[in-house]
C-alpha cells in the first residue's frame, strides 16, 4: 500500500469520531455564546432599571468596562 492509500484509510476510519467531536465543540461554543448574550441582556435591563454599575457587575460577573460599553450602546 502506498502512503496516500494508508492516509485515506486512516481518514475514513476516524472521520466519524472527528465529526462527532466537532459537533460537540460547536454545540458547546453555541451554548457559551448564548449564555454570554443573555448575561449582556440582563445587564442592559438592570441598567434600564437604574442599578449602579458596581451592583450589575457583581450580579452578572461582567466587568465594569463591559457594562459601561453596554450603557453606551443604549
Amino acid at each position: 500500500m502506498t502512503l496516500a492509500m494508508d492516509m485515506l484509510e486512516y481518514v475514513e476510519e476516524n472521520k466519524d469520531v472527528w465529526f462527532a467531536e466537532g459537533r460537540a465543540e460547536g454545540k458547546a461554543e453555541g451554548r457559551a455564546e448564548g449564555k454570554a448574550e443573555r448575561t449582556r441582556e440582563v445587564a442592559q435591563n438592570l441598567l434600564h432599571l437604574g442599578l449602579p454599575i458596581a451592583q450589575i457587575a457583581e450580579a452578572t460577573g461582567l466587568s465594569t468596562a463591559e457594562i459601561e460599553a453596554l450603557r453606551k450602546v443604549q
